[in-house]
């Protein structure tokens, strides 16, 4: 569920039924299910556009590579 077991475990700690249990759960499930589907058709569909232009497909995978790359150094460099 995308790293969010804390917030979950905090909400089910204060359902008192094994209902309630199971219908927060299965809403969490489809809302998490739906957001996390709704981010990646936004991200691929620039890549969709780019598959008929050779240069914007090359420079699109450029520049994904060095925003990733980017990022993990920032990560790293807060994690120290």
């Amino acid at each position: 569920m995308a790293g969010s077991a804390a917030i979950s475990l905090l909400v089910l700690a204060t359902v008192r039924s094994a209902g309630g249990v199971a219908l927060y759960l299965a809403l969490f499930g489809a809302g998490t299910i739906a957001g996390m589907t709704a981010l990646t058709a936004a991200m691929a569909y620039p890549v969709a556009l780019a598959v008929r232009f050779e240069r914007a497909r090359t420079a699109l995978g450029v520049l994904a590579g060095i925003a990733s790359i980017a990022f993990g150094l920032f990560w790293g460099y807060r994690a120290m």
